[in-house]
């Protein structure tokens, strides 16, 4: 029989999904597909300007770069506002450490993150690192029923200065 320590042993780290994503999503090796390194996002959701997290809000992630709609991961908060740990494809760490990369050094997603309480958000050209665990704030403003639709609302990124290097040191 197994003891509590012994279970204890084998158990995921906190805050770390080794749950495989549904067999109907793809892979973001799909999105990446020249990646050769894995990022770790972890998106936190809140409200009333981070004082409040939100739970049970749905988070979806998509390939970004103007892939279309292809959704890769699909995850809901926790009580803290949070969802576990997503690995997803990057470029190699190396690349961002460079000082003349042969591509860009960051993988970019699209995440959009719902609950029926709130106005949905999308964020555009989320960057994500190799070798690295970010966190990607997301605050959500309450939704308050009126005769129109349920707003959407989009926020595009901006590029990372290491594109802009990138793009200057090209021929």
């Amino acid at each position: 029989p197994e003891t509590a320590a012994d279970e204890a042993e084998t158990a995921d780290p906190p805050g770390v999904s080794t749950e495989p994503e549904p067999s109907n999503l793809p892979s973001s090796a799909l999105c990446h597909p020249d990646d050769t390194d894995t990022a770790a996002l972890v998106v936190q959701v809140y409200t009333a300007r981070q004082a409040i997290p939100v739970p049970e809000a749905d988070v979806s992630v998509y390939c970004g770069d103007g892939s279309g709609n292809v959704l890769i991961s699909f995850r809901t908060t926790n009580a803290d506002g949070k969802t576990d740990s997503l690995l997803l494809s990057a470029p190699d760490r190396a690349f961002s450490e460079s000082p003349d990369p042969p591509e860009r050094p960051y993988a970019v997603y699209r995440v959009r993150v719902d609950h029926p309480q709130y106005i949905s958000e999308t964020l555009e050209d989320v960057q994500l690192f190799g070798g690295v665990e970010s966190i990607l704030p997301v605050g959500l403003t309450p939704y308050v029923p009126i005769d129109e639709p349920k707003p959407l609302r989009t926020i595009a990124l901006p590029g990372h200065s290491l594109e802009a290097e990138t793009e200057a040191n090209q021929p």
